[in-house]
């Protein structure tokens, strides 16, 4: 079942305030520190790409809400000619299966499409995206992507 909404609005946002603050955005900051790219969950300040910041949000809210850890999936999304559109939000991870993290093509370039990692939200009120290229938490049908 869906996490409710209202009861978890204010500690969604605190968590997307504080991720996005803890972590300073660098597309190939993955690649500068470990020369390959890798899902990190940040717990201190350093420099990170949106596959951190994703799993780092999803771990804190999935502690704080372990009886609904399936409302929070890695989802990717990608843009096309207009980067202020997303033109596909995908859910990549099985919520069955919480603890597995999968390999999707992520934060780079294919042609014309640059792909990005968001964290998907499904509550009772629909489903919300996390991004930390956005300042607010959006419906999924108004989330945008780069910009």
């Amino acid at each position: 079942m869906p996490i409710n909404r209202d009861d978890c609005w204010t500690t969604l946002n605190e968590v997307d305030d504080e991720v996005d603050a803890l972590i300073t955005g660098s597309a190939t900051a993955d690649l500068d520190l470990y020369g390959e790219d890798t899902w990190k969950v940040i717990d201190e300040a350093r420099v990170g790409d949106c596959d951190d910041y994703t799993v780092t949000k999803r771990a804190r809210l999935r502690d704080l809400y372990s009886d609904h850890k399936d409302s929070f999936l890695i989802a990717e999304c990608w843009t096309q000619e207009n980067p202020d559109d997303f033109h596909r939000i995908t859910a990549i991870e099985d919520p069955g299966n919480w603890v597995m993290d999968v390999v999707s093509p992520r934060a780079k370039q294919d042609g014309d499409k640059t792909y990005h990692l968001v964290l998907l939200v499904r509550t009772d009120k629909g489903d919300y995206i996390m991004d930390n290229l956005a300042d607010e938490i959006l419906p999924w049908n108004q989330a945008r992507g780069d910009r």
